[in-house]
């Protein structure tokens, strides 16, 4: 029988970040943007397919879904978001050439962030 180790396992460091589900190019440079404002803030960047195991792995603060990927299945979207304590985020693919666009995703996550810190 293994004896358990007397120096206590290490704890890991939450990164904070932000999921970004889908491929658009334009989306992405528009969050990027945006995640740079809240600060100290890394963007991981999953396909469909992944994102329940991006999302498990990274425990994000807040996931970003364009609408056209949103409309595929809502309702997925908002459990796996609970499932992870994560505020789902909807960028409207209509009016992503919007300059208040990007206040008001800036806000929202920028909320969801704080949000995130009182919990812990």
């Amino acid at each position: 029988m293994r004896k358990p180790p007397l120096v206590p396992t290490k704890r890991h460091r939450a990164v904070s970040c932000v999921l970004l589900v889908g491929n658009d190019p334009a989306v992405e440079a528009i969050c990027g943007a945006c995640v740079e404002f809240v600060g100290g803030v890394r963007m991981i960047i999953s396909d469909v397919a992944g994102v329940s195991t991006r999302a498990a792995q990274w425990r994000p603060f807040a996931i970003i879904v364009p609408s056209s990927i949103l409309e595929f299945d809502p309702h997925e979207f908002a459990a796996l978001a609970r499932t992870v304590n994560a505020e789902l985020v909807t960028i409207p693919l209509d009016r992503i050439a919007d300059p208040i666009l990007r206040n008001e995703l800036i806000t929202s996550l920028r909320n969801a962030y704080r949000r995130r810190s009182a919990a812990k």
